[in-house]
């Protein structure tokens, strides 16, 4: 099941909200705001398609029509090297 797409417009309610929330909870719960306010929201899919080792399956994944922008954009995969020592 693939997630939903949304629009910046969308995210930024969706963030404003996420405030509101914190807002209400801040006077009741200072260290749990606190600890919500310390979480950061970051972008997990050049992750999941590096760590993915077919390509085809983290275009999949990704929804991708052209593995090339899976591999381009998205796979951080360096090069495997042997020890020095």
């Amino acid at each position: 099941m693939a997630g939903m797409n949304l629009s910046t417009g969308e995210r930024l309610v969706g963030l404003a909200h996420l405030r509101q929330s914190i807002a209400d909870i801040l006077p009741r719960d200072e260290d749990m705001a606190s600890i919500i306010l310390q979480f950061k929201f970051r972008d997990i899919r050049p992750k999941a398609a590096s760590e993915i080792s077919n390509l085809h399956d983290a275009s999949k994944l990704l929804e991708h029509g052209d593995k090339q922008i899976t591999k381009k954009v998205y796979r951080r995969i360096g090069e495997t090297v042997k020890p020095t020592r």
